[in-house]
Order: C-alpha cells, then sequence, then structure tokens
C-alpha cells in the first residue's frame, strides 16, 4: 500500500492504513570530555562499505559483559537481543545466551547492529554490567573491549537496552525522521550536536545543527533511502559532561 498523503502519517500507521512502523532512537552519553568529537554510537560503523550481495563485509558478533551475573545460571541478564543487519542489508535478529565475561559468538554474520536488549534476566531482572557487542577478530579483557577493538553496540548497566543515536535502514524500507530533540546537561548552551546521513555510494550530508538543548519538527519529514546510515554525534567543552538525544522516524515498507 502506498504511503497516504492525505492524512497525517501518524495518524494513518496508527489506523493500520500505512505499511510503517514508528521507531524511536534514545541515546546518552555521560563521561563526555573535553574538545571531544563523541559519536553516540561506534564511530567505525560509520566508515563501513554498504552491504552488498555477498559476504565480504559481514561477520559474526561477539557479546560480552563487564559483570559475571550477565550468565545463563546468573541474577543479571540471561539472554541478550540483538537487531542487525546481514549482507544484503536486510533485517536480522537472534537471541543470545550471555556467558558473563566470556565473548559469546552469534549465530548469524551481520556487517551492522541496530540495537540490542535485555531478552531475559535471571533474579535481578536487568543487566548486572555494561553489554558490548564486538567484532569476531576483536578481543576483550574482562569483558570489556581493548582499546584496539569495535564496539558495534552498547548496553550500560540496568539500563536493559543499547542507547546509540543512530540506524541502519534495512534494505526495502525507507526511514522518514520526523522528530529530532537533542540536549545536554550545563544551564550554558555548549554543546553542539549534529545529525547526519549516509546514503550508499554518496558523502555524509548535514541534516541538523544544534546548540544546546533543541527540538526539531520537521514538517516534511526527511527521507532516508534503504541501506543508509542515520546518525548524531555531539562536541562539547569543559563545561558540559552529558549529553542526549531522541530520534522518532517511521520506518516505511518500500518507498
Amino acid at each position: 500500500m502506498a504511503f497516504p498523503e492525505y492524512m497525517d502519517y501518524k495518524v494513518s500507521i496508527a489506523r493500520g492504513q500505512a505499511d510503517a512502523t514508528l521507531t524511536s532512537i534514545h541515546a546518552y552519553c555521560n563521561t563526555m570530555s573535553a574538545t571531544t568529537d563523541l559519536i553516540l554510537g561506534p564511530k567505525n560503523l560509520y566508515a563501513m562499505t554498504t552491504p552488498a550481495a555477498n559476504t565480504a563485509n559481514s561477520q559474526y558478533m561477539r557479546l560480552t559483559s563487564s559483570q559475571a551475573a550477565d550468565a545463563t545460571a546468573g541474577t543479571g541478564m540471561v539472554q541478550c537481543y540483538l537487531e542487525g543487519i546481514d549482507e544484503d542489508g536486510a533485517n536480522l535478529a537472534e537471541a543470545v545466551l550471555m556467558s558473563g565475561q566470556t565473548p559469546k559468538t552469534t549465530t548469524n554474520k551481520y556487517v551492522a547492529v541496530n540495537r540490542i536488549w535485555a531478552y531475559t534476566c535471571g533474579s535481578g531482572g536487568i543487566n548486572a554490567g555494561d553489554i558490548y557487542v564486538t567484532g569476531n577478530a576483536d578481543s576483550t579483557t574482562a569483558g570489556v573491549p581493548d582499546g584496539t577493538s569495535t564496539s558495534y553496540a552498547c548496553m550500560a548497566a540496568g539500563d536493559g537496552k543499547s542507547s546509540d543515536a543512530r540506524y541502519f535502514v534495512p534494505a526495502s524500507y525507507t526511514a522518514y525522521v520526523y522528530n529530532v530533540v537533542t540536549g545536554q546537561n550545563h544551564s550554558t548552551d555548549n554543546t553542539i550536536m549534529r545529525g547526519y546521513i549516509k546514503e550508499p555510494n554518496k558523502p555524509k550530508q548535514l541534516l541538523a545543527e544544534a546548540v544546546g538543548d533543541k527540538s526539531f519538527k520537521f514538517d516534511v519529514p526527511i527521507k532516508i533511502p534503504e541501506k543508509s546510515y542515520f546518525w548524531i554525534d555531539a562536541y562539547a567543552d569543559a563545561s558540559a559532561t552529558s549529553a542526549d538525544a531522541i530520534v522518532q522516524l517511521v520506518l516505511h515498507t518500500g518507498d
């Protein structure tokens, strides 16, 4: 069914009149340092080539925790649900049984990870440690990625879900960004937030730039084609130590 243009798109989705879903992505970082260009999400991920119809860029992912309690017989998170993208750019997901600080390898190969969340937990009811998703060749120490490793997603202890302001639009889908909210914890506007899109075979494009607490509501949603990245980064000075962002988008089947 074509995307209905004669009424508010959020209402039409709620009525089941559009092949689409509403998605909200919330990200934060409470460890920003002075003059640091901080990506809310793994910086190395955005340099990856666009997925093609082969396995050249795909790899098995490994999940670890900074705490031993996140394990099959532990009190923390028992299973972690990973939602990613395969070598063809399509959605791919699986539940991974955790083994604490010992890496557990996924069953499937991925070129990107969109998010992770706590699927089942022990008596603690939530993940006890920080959960990391690294590449198959990356190394970890006590469950934490080493300095040269790439973290494709991270779930902070007690959060139950990852908090990264980035999204890879799956094949056969189009994303429409209709609202972006940014914030920082200082009374003066010191943190610069920038939203980007990276389409296949094109340079990255700056969509919006905000200083401090801002809200962008797009009357005409920003269209992001399939197999494209969307992300937000932040630049803080010495006065700002944390930043957060909320991205609301419509994921529509087709164009």
